[in-house]
């Protein structure tokens, strides 16, 4: 299979490097591109798992919004989070209205 694009460059570079340096050094510099590219999959992974947690907490707290919604007798359907939170708000101000009645012995 020839050696194409990418690979040309990368034989050149390891060329370079075998002139301009001792031939120990490469493995110190191929040591630290390794410790960058471990770096950089730790930090990517990181990031995902704090996406992930992230949109967790999102579902977490659009369920419980529609949990109190339905509880309140609110339809939710084709509304969006700020206009269910909106109709909560009326609903609970409509109710707090509502002072119970006390019956009297």
């Amino acid at each position: 299979m020839p050696i194409e694009g990418i690979e040309w460059f990368i034989v050149s570079a390891i060329i370079i490097m075998m002139i301009l340096w001792k031939p120990e050094k490469i493995g110190d510099i191929a040591k630290a591109f390794a410790r960058v590219r471990i770096e950089f999959e730790k930090a990517q992974r990181d990031f995902q798992e704090m996406v992930t947690t992230t949109m967790r907490e999102i579902e977490s707290e659009d369920r419980r919004l529609i949990e109190v919604a339905k509880k309140l007798e609110i339809k939710t359907e084709g509304l969006t989070k700020e206009q269910i939170r909106e109709e909560i708000e009326k609903k609970l101000k409509e109710l707090s209205k509502i002072k119970p009645q006390v019956s009297s012995p």
